[in-house]
């Protein structure tokens, strides 16, 4: 690919560029079920949430 100074690049790194789309998609669905799960939660005004998240260690 020529250089295009117009052009920026995913990230700003070409070599992530292949990667923007599926993680756009994969960020999405996530936002379209965490929002599913807080509308049947039904959390009222003045009510709060702790979100106890952990990540698994590998």
């Amino acid at each position: 690919m020529e250089k295009n100074e117009k052009y920026i690049p995913a990230l700003s790194d070409d070599r992530l560029t292949p990667l923007f789309d599926p993680v756009l998609r994969w960020s999405v669905r996530k936002l379209e079920r965490n929002r599913r799960l807080i509308d049947q939660a039904r959390i009222g005004l003045g009510q709060c949430v702790l979100d106890l998240g952990a990540a698994r260690q590998h």
